[in-house]
């Protein structure tokens, strides 16, 4: 059942990507141009590149964080994919187009596109990862909780956190201690480190 559920939500998440790809396409041919009408080769050419550029963003290893975990490590592979995708498409058109003009226009093009691309394909990860948690926090204050603060932001922290963001624990972690320096500071699934053992009454006094 569990299996079926994700490829149902991969299947979806990839559809919904595709249709982001296409439409940045054709946005961007009518910023660029001013006339937002194709061809059927148009059209089809949009399509196809539409799924090399899924392929980039799955050989990028995108599809691997989920979307509760959009974090900068998904900002990154989601730019590497980006400038790959630009790239690709101006080398494209480069090689089948001699003028500067044209190839001056492409460019024009390729980083308009590449900016609808960015921006929404990690705009609506992150919006969604926002309204869950805040979701998430609003039932965990509504039932009224018990705070907690967990000592340990290692792999057991990160465990703890990610049942939590499910809904499987019955208290409401506020922030986590950890004696090790590196991760003073950071955030673990979206909550802080709050401090090592030495801070933690003062931690406590303020959750």
């Amino acid at each position: 059942m569990k299996n079926k559920t994700r490829i149902v939500r991969d299947s979806i998440l990839l559809l919904i990507d595709f249709t982001v790809l296409f439409l940045s396409l054709i946005l961007s041919k009518w910023l660029i141009s001013g006339n937002i009408k194709c061809t059927g080769i148009e059209i089809i050419a949009a399509i196809a590149f539409s799924f090399l550029s899924l392929g980039i963003i799955f050989a990028c290893k995108v599809y691997k964080i989920r979307l509760l975990e959009s974090s900068l490590e998904l900002l990154i592979r989601l730019l590497v994919a980006t400038a790959i995708i630009d790239f690709l498409s101006c080398f494209v058109f480069f090689a089948v187009v001699d003028s500067v003009v044209s190839f001056t226009f492409i460019l024009r093009w390729a980083i308009v596109f590449g900016f609808f691309i960015f921006v929404v394909l990690t705009g609506y990860r992150v919006c969604y990862r926002l309204l869950y948690s805040f979701k998430h926090f609003k039932k965990a204050a509504s039932k009224a909780q018990k705070s907690a603060v967990v000592y340990g932001a290692g792999e057991i922290g990160m465990a703890l956190a990610q049942q939590y963001q499910r809904g499987k624990l019955e208290y409401n972690i506020v922030g986590f201690i950890d004696d090790d320096p590196k991760y003073q500071s950071t955030l673990v699934k979206n909550i802080l480190v709050l401090g090592s053992c030495e801070d933690i009454e003062k931690v406590l006094l303020k959750t």
